[in-house]
C-alpha cells in the first residue's frame, strides 16, 4: 500500500493551532490544493493566520497513477496512519482543525468515528480530543444509494481524465458517512463539534456533488464557492471569494473557545447563518476591506 504521509509545511515554535489539510481522491497531498503553482495553505494562509502550524496529509504520488479503487479499501488505514503521525509530533497539546477536500473528508469522518468509539488512550482518541473543528469542501454525506457513489466517482474520473475504477467499494464509503452521522447525533449532547460545510456553486459548471448531498443535519446550509469540484479547494489570490470564505471559517474555529459546551444551536460558527447569502455577503465585505475578525 502506498504511504499516506503527513508533512509539516510550517514549523512555528509559538504555534497555537494545527491546521491539517487532507487531500481529495485526486492528485497528491499538495496538488489537491495547488493552482497555477500557488499552494495556498503555504503561500496565502500562513501569513493570514500567523499562529497556525500547517500540515498536509496524503500521497506523494498522484492518485490517478495508482488507481482510484485503492482508496476505497484503505480509508481506515489512512485515518489511523494520519493520527499516529500527528500524535507523534512535538505539538501534542495544540488544538486541531481538519480541512478536507472532496472524498478526502471521509478520511476525517473515519478518524472522528474511530476516535470517539475508542475506549483506549490510543493515537486516534488522543487526536480526536484535540479536534476543535472540521471544514468539509464538497464531501458527500447524504448519498445513500450505491449507484450515486458510482456516479460521483465516475464524474471525478472523467474530470481528471483517468480511467474509471473497476473495483471501487462504494458501499464502504456510504458506511463511513452513515457511521459518522450517527456518531455526531449520539455525541450532540456531550460534545458539539464546530463543522463547516462548503460546496460547488450550482450554476458554475456541471455539478459533481450537489449542495443537498454535502449537508449534515443540524449544521446549517452549505456555503457555495464559485468553482467546480476540482477547483473547490484551489485558490491563487487571497481576494477570491472562495478563499475569503474558507479563511473566515478556519479563523472562526481556531479562535473559538477551547471547549465547546453542549447547546441547542451551533455557536461561534458560520453555520449559525441559515442563509448562505449572509455568509457570502460577509466574505465580500472582507474582500473590500471591511474586516470582521480581530
Amino acid at each position: 500500500m502506498p504511504a499516506y504521509v503527513l508533512e509539516r509545511i510550517s514549523a512555528r515554535k509559538d504555534a497555537k493551532v494545527d491546521v491539517v489539510f487532507v487531500q481529495d481522491f485526486v492528485g497528491n497531498r499538495k496538488t489537491s490544493w495547488t493552482k497555477d503553482s500557488i499552494l495556498w495553505p503555504q503561500d496565502l494562509l500562513l501569513s493570514d493566520i500567523p499562529d497556525a502550524q500547517i500540515w498536509m496529509a496524503g500521497y506523494e504520488r498522484e492518485i490517478e497513477d495508482m488507481g482510484l479503487e485503492l482508496l476505497s479499501s484503505t480509508i481506515e488505514e489512512h485515518a489511523e496512519d494520519l493520527c499516529k503521525q500527528l500524535s507523534s509530533e512535538k505539538t501534542p497539546e495544540n488544538p486541531v482543525v481538519f480541512v478536507a477536500a472532496g472524498l478526502g473528508g471521509l478520511v476525517c469522518a473515519q478518524i472522528m468515528y474511530d476516535g470517539l468509539m475508542s475506549q483506549e488512550a490510543d493515537a486516534l482518541s488522543n487526536v480526536v480530543k484535540r479536534v476543535k473543528g472540521l471544514v468539509f469542501l464538497g464531501t458527500p454525506f447524504q448519498t445513500r444509494q450505491q449507484a450515486r457513489y458510482t456516479e460521483i466517482v465516475r464524474k471525478i474520473a472523467q474530470t481528471v481524465h483517468t480511467r474509471e475504477p473497476d473495483n471501487f467499494q462504494h458501499r464502504r464509503l456510504s458506511h463511513i458517512a452513515d457511521s459518522f452521522i450517527g456518531k455526531l447525533k449520539e455525541q450532540s449532547h456531550e460534545r458539539r463539534l464546530n463543522i463547516s460545510l462548503l460546496c460547488e456553486k450550482q450554476d458554475t459548471v456541471e455539478t459533481v456533488i450537489s449542495q443537498n448531498e454535502v449537508k449534515l443535519d443540524g449544521y446549517g446550509e452549505p456555503m457555495p464557492i464559485p468553482a467546480g469540484y476540482t477547483n473547490l479547494s484551489k485558490f491563487t489570490d487571497r481576494r477570491e471569494e472562495g478563499y475569503q470564505t474558507i479563511l473566515s471559517v478556519i479563523k472562526k474555529i481556531a479562535r473559538s473557545e477551547k471547549k465547546t459546551e453542549p447547546q441547542t444551536m451551533p455557536a461561534n460558527t458560520w453555520n449559525n447563518y441559515n442563509s448562505v447569502k449572509v455568509a457570502q455577503q460577509v466574505a465580500q465585505a472582507i474582500i473590500h476591506g471591511n474586516q470582521i475578525f480581530h
